[in-house]
């Protein structure tokens, strides 16, 4: 429960002076039977209405750093990354691009069963199977006998 101000405790010990009972305080102030009770004890133990020295360690306001945030969050198993950035195509890693596409437009299945099928992220990028692969060097290969003035 939160601690009474100053000005609440007067209050009850005002109204405890002129007469009322603790139920008719409880009614007025709001509060429970036995805070009214306990404050009235100690007013009339200490004469008095101020906080008590309370015994321990005070709590202290720390600043809290960037670093101290992350140690902690570090700790309990929480780490927080920032996704690395994919560089752009050259125009050289677009020529060497074409210049593969067009070597494959050759190849026969035995050469494609040579290769070796990944799904690693490196690698594999925008087809998952041998048949979408194949498929999309044949669009580029009939595109490319087209129209031969694209490259």
């Amino acid at each position: 429960m939160e601690q009474l101000t100053i000005e609440e405790r007067q209050t009850i010990i005002r109204l405890k002076n002129v007469g009322l009972s603790y139920r008719e305080i409880v009614k007025t102030v709001k509060v429970s039977v036995s805070t009214v009770f306990f404050t009235i004890k100690r007013h009339s133990e200490t004469g008095g209405n101020s906080d008590r020295k309370r015994s321990g360690r005070p709590k202290v306001a720390h600043r809290t750093t960037v670093s101290t945030v992350k140690r902690r969050l570090g700790v309990a198993g929480l780490t927080g990354r920032v996704a690395a950035r994919k560089a752009l195509l050259t125009h050289q890693n677009k020529k060497k691009r074409l210049a593969w596409t067009m070597e494959c437009c050759q190849w026969t299945t035995e050469d494609w069963k040579k290769i070796l099928w990944t799904i690693h992220p490196s690698i594999h990028s925008l087809y998952t199977t041998l048949s979408s692969l194949g498929s999309a060097l044949w669009y580029a290969c009939s595109w490319l006998k087209v129209h031969p003035t694209a490259t």
